[in-house]
């Protein structure tokens, strides 16, 4: 009797247990799924007008994107269900943000759409489309190891999400801002405590920050102001090529080389006098 007893215990402890992994397991997207089901929405709405206009300027118009081997190729297919929206970011970020101590003040109202695209040779790119009140219209092609970079997606982001180890609460919104001056795609989450950002820049090793991880936004931000100089740009407006990396000092490694350095050159030239003494006191 208690043998049977423990076994039926045992068999309702294993089905408990699996069945809290599985709704732990379902449970996870859990942090944005409200927010993501909104962005969807939207997408939804603008489906049809985003697929007229592909069919319109890619193919129609015969469109061809400059190849890495430098030839033109055709675009031969695109991605409706990839396609995203993309909020623009104000051309100085971090001086914004310094500023403000606000992300969302460096958002700005110009909105885009991102459309995966191939060409007939397997590179992938990004169509772009214009929004504004008149509409939605067609922008151009980026193909590239840039574009793939800015390439984002719902799996990317659930994924970034269930990976990440200082989210605590639920997420009340996405938004997924661009900017071109940085060539950096981040996607925004944010709540009434709290907000974050998952990079998808060019510039990460730079940055010392990881594609597709969750950071918070003053830390991306610090990365930033410490990386670049915003102030080169504000100085000198004219100047073209985004912004600059910020100078810097020498590190400790650069000091004992240029000490090093000294101290040979020092050896070097005494050597010289000390020679050149000498074959003069010999001469005389």
């Amino acid at each position: 009797m208690i043998k049977k007893m423990l076994g039926v215990f045992l068999v309702l402890f294993f089905t408990v247990g699996m069945n809290v992994c599985a709704m732990e397991s379902e449970d996870e997207p859990a942090l944005i799924r409200d927010a993501m089901s909104k962005m969807s929405n939207t997408k939804m709405e603008r489906l049809s007008e985003i697929e007229e206009l592909m069919n319109d300027n890619l193919f129609q118009k015969d469109i061809n994107v400059l190849s890495r081997e430098g030839y033109r190729e055709k675009i031969t297919e695109y991605d409706l269900d990839g396609a995203y929206q993309v909020y623009i970011l104000e051309p100085l970020l971090a001086t914004v943000y310094n500023e403000t101590g606000s992300f969302s003040e460096a958002i700005t109202d110009s909105v885009q759409w991102k459309i995966p695209i191939k060409t007939e040779s397997g590179t992938a790119g990004l169509a772009v489309v214009n929004e504004s009140d008149m509409g939605l219209t067609f922008s151009g092609t980026i193909v590239g190891d840039t574009s793939s970079t800015w390439y984002v997606n719902e799996e990317k982001i659930i994924a970034s999400v269930n990976n990440a180890i200082n989210m605590k609460e639920p997420i009340e919104s996405i938004c997924i801002v661009h900017s071109y001056m940085y060539y950096t795609t981040f996607v925004y989450l944010y709540s009434s405590n709290a907000e974050y950002l998952i990079p998808y820049s060019i510039y990460a090793d730079e940055l010392h920050l990881e594609n597709g991880k969750v950071y918070s936004v003053s830390d991306v931000m610090k990365a930033f102001s410490k990386c670049f100089d915003e102030s080169e740009v504000i100085n000198h407006p004219n100047n073209n090529g985004g912004v600059p990396f910020r100078r810097q000092g020498l590190t400790v490694y650069g000091v004992a080389l240029v000490s090093i350095a000294s101290i040979l050159l020092i050896i070097v030239l005494t050597f010289f006098l000390l020679k050149t003494k000498e074959i003069k006191d010999k001469s005389e």
